[in-house]
């Protein structure tokens, strides 16, 4: 690989650019969610690169990373083992690391709005003793992980992370007539509003970190050099300046646009297929009768979902109209957006859908509807979907959907100086970015 290449990068800039050493490697990254976001870090512990971060929206981690939950998933959502017991193993370790910035932190572990509650659903699609099969996997994986070292307790004693309810437990607030089983667990929710905010703060207020923000640049073009790196072309899309980046390695965090740019620089065959779900979740004023209600999963298949933020705030889902469109084509932008009248319209819906579930959130006020990408890898699903519109329950088959499946990081080198990093679960943004820079320091090292 050639020597580190000079920075060409008028134009885009919103924050100044942070102390450019052109004797340096350079390193671009599209995409500010929070895959980008948290590489940009961990690449500046280095202390050895230029990193310029480029996202096409005014703020970072907006979009798919901001229309989140933020579960702190323990596995209880997957019916594919190796997948719950990964996410088991990412949450253990980021509550290890982040553990201030759960939810309720404040309240004791018992209380209701730190339990998360599964509901087993008569019509599952997975059996009541498959189900339990994957839990006890996950019982024996937490207290395999305590023993090993006594720092993993986070979720308090291995024999609480779940429990077997009786009915007249959670009869009061949840339609039982369709309920084959009722779940308690100690699965947590992250306080999302803090954690972004302690990112960006990371990645703007630091000037050690040599991280360049810039905001309001979309990439339209990227074109690899025959002498090895990068040169990216792009567009500050709030007044129209155009500029070229020069970079001796690109991380390509752009989500549901990943697919693009490998298609332009014609690597789509090295790379791994990806199917992009459009999912929409609402954001509601609980009536005060669910002000303490815990969060609710109701599995297996397509249900819904209500997670309690706290301080009358709930986010809830309901699969027939959350999920919207499933593509495995490359779209330039979000195709499935949808018009302000249309996200009301379909927020109303999914308020009435979920109070057949848990019937007091018919008194809920919507306040907002978001649009979000769920990313799998097509090689776990059995068909190539195109682009679907409608009824989109199929996808919850596991002999069908790979969205049970996300055992992988979504890290890729399919090119050298070349990662991709599709963040498959916003918690793995922590490893995901000590792999993207692993990949490049040991490129770096050739130089």
């Amino acid at each position: 690989m050639e020597k580190p290449r000079r920075v060409s990068y008028a134009g885009f800039a919103v924050q100044p650019r942070r102390n450019i050493d052109r004797l340096r490697p350079t390193v671009a990254i599209i995409g500010g969610g929070v895959g980008g976001c948290c590489s940009a870090l961990e690449l500046a512990r280095t202390g050895k690169l230029n990193i310029f971060l480029l996202e096409k929206n005014r703020e970072l981690m907006r979009e798919s990373s901001d229309a989140t939950p933020g579960r702190l998933g323990l596995g209880f959502h997957y019916s594919d083992k190796a997948t719950a017991l990964r996410f088991l193993h990412v949450t253990v370790d980021f509550i290890k690391r982040f553990g201030r910035f759960r939810q309720e932190i404040t309240r004791k572990q018992s209380h209701p709005l730190r339990r998360g509650r599964y509901f087993i659903m008569k019509n599952s699609l997975v059996s009541v003793q498959d189900i339990l099969k994957i839990y006890d996997a996950i019982k024996q994986e937490y207290a395999k992980m305590v023993g090993k070292d006594p720092t993993s307790e986070v979720l308090g004693p291995p024999d609480d992370i779940y429990r077997i309810m009786k009915s007249h437990e959670f009869e009061e607030n949840v339609h039982i007539e369709e309920v084959a089983m009722g779940i308690e667990t100690a699965e947590e929710l992250l306080d999302w509003p803090r954690l972004r905010e302690y990112i960006i703060n990371q990645v703007t207020e630091r000037k050690e970190n040599r991280v360049s923000v810039m905001t309001n640049s979309k990439v339209v073009a990227i074109t690899a050099c025959k002498g090895g790196g990068y040169i990216l072309e792009g567009l500050n899309t709030y007044h129209g300046c155009a500029a070229k980046i020069s970079a001796d390695f690109v991380v390509n965090s752009s989500w549901y646009n990943i697919s693009k740019f490998n298609q332009l620089l014609g690597i789509s065959s090295a790379c791994s297929k990806r199917c992009n779900r459009f999912k929409a979740i609402a954001t509601v004023q609980l009536p005060k009768e669910l002000i303490n209600l815990p969060s609710m999963f109701f599995c297996m298949g397509p249900f819904c979902m209500f997670s309690n933020k706290g301080n009358g705030i709930g986010m809830i889902t309901l699969a027939p109209e959350t999920n919207i469109a499933v593509t495995s084509s490359s779209p330039d932008e979000l195709e499935s957006d949808l018009h302000q009248d249309e996200k009301l319209a379909k927020g109303k819906r999914i308020v009435k859908g979920v109070s057949k579930f848990i019937p007091k959130m018919r008194d809920a006020k919507l306040t907002k509807v978001a649009i979000g990408v769920i990313q799998t890898f097509l090689d776990e699903d059995t068909i190539d979907h195109g682009f679907k519109i409608g009824n989109l329950d199929f996808i919850h088959d596991p002999t069908i959907g790979g969205i049970s499946k996300r055992n992988y990081s979504g890290v890729e080198e399919p090119i050298p100086g070349y990662i991709i990093n599709a963040c498959m679960k916003l918690i793995y943004c922590f490893d995901n970015a000590k792999l993207v820079k692993d990949a490049i320091v040991r490129r770096y090292r050739q130089f």
